[in-house]
């Protein structure tokens, strides 16, 4: 998981992120299993970089989802995907899930208009993990508002597969408006994440 200390990890740790008010959410229920270059849904538009395709896919856990390929290049290599949000966002979260039973790391980078990283996530999945496990960013305090966020996998033996759902948002405007964690989640997130900082290294878009 993220090994620097950030409002994200105290809000995970209080369970927060369910209770947010006006959130959005994209299942990604009824999705063609044909391949198709681009899906837009409840303010946001996805895609899969590299010249990538999209396509509908079973996740570990029976649902649709939403998964990646490189059409007519390499189809065992599956591009990160990028969310652009139409209204800007404090904090996004998404279920990966592995599905080449392989070990690899799951991701979601969060960036601002400038391009510039606000937060990021991480998994590492073991070969037999066949579970969906979420991943979630938030703007900084004071920061500006996600404006896009790159997921995916990399790392892995098998095409770095990864199949995503539930994609869920809060909009904001302008400057996000922050959280505020209480001291005792201050106290969880340091003991859960410890304050080593760790930085991504960026995605070619």
């Amino acid at each position: 998981m993220k090994k620097s200390l950030s409002v994200l990890s105290m809000c995970v740790l209080l369970g927060a992120w369910s209770g947010v008010a006006g959130a959005t959410y994209v299942s990604f229920d009824g999705l063609p299993f044909s391949q198709f270059p681009t899906y837009a849904e409840a303010g946001v538009t996805f895609s899969a970089l590299n010249d990538g395709q999209l396509q509908g896919v079973f996740t570990p856990n029976g649902t649709v989802g939403i998964t990646s390929t490189l059409v007519g290049v390499d189809p065992s290599v599956f591009p990160p995907m990028l969310a652009v949000i139409a209204s800007k966002a404090s904090c996004v979260s998404v279920d990966l899930g592995d599905f080449n039973n392989d070990a690899e790391t799951l991701f979601l980078d969060a960036y601002d208009a400038s391009d510039g990283l606000l937060d990021f996530d991480e998994f590492f999945t073991e070969i037999d993990d066949n579970a969906m496990h979420t991943l979630t960013v938030y703007a900084p305090s004071g920061a500006p508002c996600i404006s896009y966020v790159i997921f995916g996998a990399e790392g892995g033996l098998d095409g770095s597969s990864v199949s995503a759902d539930n994609f869920v948002y809060n909009p904001c405007s302008g400057t996000c408006p922050g959280v505020i964690p209480a001291p005792g989640a201050i106290l969880l997130g340091v003991i859960g994440t410890g304050l080593v900082g760790h930085l991504r290294r960026r995605r070619t878009l």
